[in-house]
């Protein structure tokens, strides 16, 4: 179970609300442009999409859910109809069941982000132009060109991706290479183009989707300068507050663009910049080790188990009246905690309803764990817990005994923080179900040296479960994502590009690593998580089933050649 609403709350429902309201001017240029440049911090498909949502749906958060769960079944299908361009269909059956399978996919596809929905269009741009390889039309690249142009209105980062994909046209196209590399850039352009004037018009700077490259680009200098000699936040939060305090501005502590927005972006990309002119070779090897660590494990991914369900969505769930059954107030966590708090600093407000904590750099370190709290088997239940973020992101889990998640919410950066004494607030609410166990335990983790607190914890029953009959096929998939998640894809698939360019199909090979290259480049260059490069772990399962079904092919080879030999000996011993 993936809780969705810190995600949307903070960034892409405030963005949105204006368009439920009915407020277009207000969704188009924010309420004080072009002094608050926040409506163009994201691209705005998203918004609008959560919009359109809102507006015709009674719940419209598990109905976007869905509807991205949809849209990731249908990136499994194009999944096969990528790989099938190039080899059999048993093998893009295998490289389909990896991807459904596995566990990164269907943790992000169910987050109500846009990273995920970039997917389909993406791959369906590489299908249309793989064909256009084998028999150029113009109508091909054009609608390759217009899909890539439709992910940027969700994810900025697809931007240069047209551009790229030209140079395998001209690369690769056997004839009027030049037409179709412009056409296809041509097409994006027009697509994204009213972003592009939404934002001139507005804000009378060139801005082709989004604000953010000058924050990401600082992010990801600050994350590998460990030494700070930089004087410089690796998160949103600490970005703004930085600013604040460096130009006596405490109004840029609000935020990162609703104060002279664009102005400041700029300054980030300009100090941003001259770093890495001052210090070249160290940014670089920062760069290389940002690479080398797209290709590890995700370390927001939660571990892999057959979780307890509810026959309750979650939107119910959190809305439906329960009966307290368990509350622990700040006090009666510290009193109780004395190993736990070893390694951090914390401190009780006056009042006693809160407890601030601030823990030590490191990559989602497990923060605090609360004590047991009670619960009744196979029994749905909501947690409640007063949050206020200062800096930096965590994640709150819900766990039992032997580790495993239950339900899992991720609590981003705020990004309305007023100073570092008025924190954002708000009151997480986590649902889960108990399974077979008999207590659970609140886990916090966290990056980015994070600054939080917390008030009173409640746990509510709201009634008992009712799916164990789906525990025999959910055990089966859980099975199979333990293998996958075993760190196997990584090695088959470098395995896979070997044997392709062995039997010398290069040309092949380089089709299915444009978009994995694409995104580790430039993903590289600045600050990283694993959903900004989602779509490679839809492209390598193609290059790891390439092994798989080369010694599949291999064996049966070879059987049907002993099986000819033993046939000839049969023969011959007959006579």
């Amino acid at each position: 179970m993936v809780h969705h609403g810190g995600m949307t709350r903070f960034f892409y429902r405030p963005l949105a609300e204006p368009l439920i309201r009915g407020d277009i001017k207000t969704f188009l240029a924010g309420p004080n442009s072009p002094n608050d440049a926040t409506v163009i911090g994201h691209p705005p498909g998203y918004p609008l999409l959560f919009a359109l949502f809102s507006r015709t749906l009674s719940t419209p958060e598990t109905r976007l859910q869905l509807f991205q769960l949809t849209v990731d079944c249908f990136a499994v299908v194009l999944v096969f109809l990528v790989a099938i361009e190039f080899f059999p269909a048993a093998l893009g059956f295998m490289a389909a069941a990896l991807v459904a399978l596995a566990s990164n996919v269907a943790f992000y596809s169910l987050l109500l982000i846009p990273d995920a929905l970039i997917v389909p269009p993406v791959l369906a741009a590489l299908l249309l132009l793989i064909r256009a390889y084998k028999k150029p039309t113009v109508l091909k690249v054009v609608a390759c060109g217009a899909l890539l142009g439709l992910s940027c209105w969700l994810r900025a980062n697809i931007l240069l991706l047209a551009p790229f994909l030209a140079i395998l046209i001209l690369t690769f196209f056997r004839e009027q290479r030049w037409r179709y590399a412009g056409l296809l850039v041509a097409s994006s352009l027009l697509v994204i183009s009213p972003i592009t004037l939404r934002n001139y018009l507005v804000f009378a700077h060139f801005v082709p989707i989004s604000l953010g490259s000058g924050m990401v680009l600082t992010e990801g200098i600050a994350e590998n300068d460990l030494e700070n000699r930089f004087d410089l936040s690796a998160t949103d939060v600490g970005v703004s507050l930085g600013e604040a305090r460096k130009f006596n501005r405490p109004d840029y502590a609000t935020g990162l663009w609703d104060v002279d927005g664009i102005e400041r972006e700029k300054r980030r990309t300009n100090e941003a910049l001259a770093i890495i002119k001052a210090h070249p070779v160290w940014y670089f090897s920062t760069v290389a080790r940002r690479a080398k660590r797209m290709l590890e494990s995700d370390p927001l991914l939660p571990g892999t188990t057959i979780i307890p369900q509810s026959h309750l969505n979650t939107a119910d769930i959190e809305e439906l009246d329960a009966k307290l059954s368990w509350s622990q107030t700040p006090v009666q966590f510290l009193s109780s905690q004395p190993e736990t708090l070893k390694g951090l600093k914390y401190s009780l407000a006056e009042n006693q309803e809160q407890v601030e904590f601030t823990s030590s750099p490191g990559v989602y370190p497990e923060l605090v764990r609360m004590s047991e709290i009670p619960v009744d088997a196979y029994t749905t239940y909501k947690l409640t817990v007063p949050v206020k973020t200062v800096q930096g992101r965590i994640i709150l889990s819900v766990t039992d005994s032997d580790h495993n998640v239950l339900a899992i919410t991720i609590t981003p950066d705020p990004i309305n923080v007023k100073d570092s004494s008025v924190p954002s607030e708000a009151e997480v609410v986590i649902p889960f179900s108990s399974g077979s166990a008999r207590k659970v335990f609140l886990v916090v983790t966290g990056s980015s040296t994070p600054v939080w607190s917390f008030g009173t914890i409640n746990s509510f029953r709201v009634g008992k479960s009712s799916t164990a009959f789906s525990l025999p096929f959910r055990w089966s998939l859980y099975q199979a994502q333990e293998i996958l998640n075993s760190g196997w894809l990584m090695p088959f698939a470098l395995l896979g590009i070997l044997i392709l360019a062995f039997v010398r199909r290069g040309r092949d090979l380089a089709w299915l690593l444009a978009m994995p290259l694409y995104f580790i480049l430039v993903s590289s260059l600045t600050h990283m998580e694993h959903r900004y490069i989602i779509v490679i772990y839809y492209l390598l399962p193609i290059l790891a089933a390439v092994p798989v079904c080369y010694l599949a092919g291999m064996l049966k080879a070879n059987f049907l050649v002993a099986g000819q030999r033993l046939k000839v000996a049969f023969l011959a011993r007959s006579l």
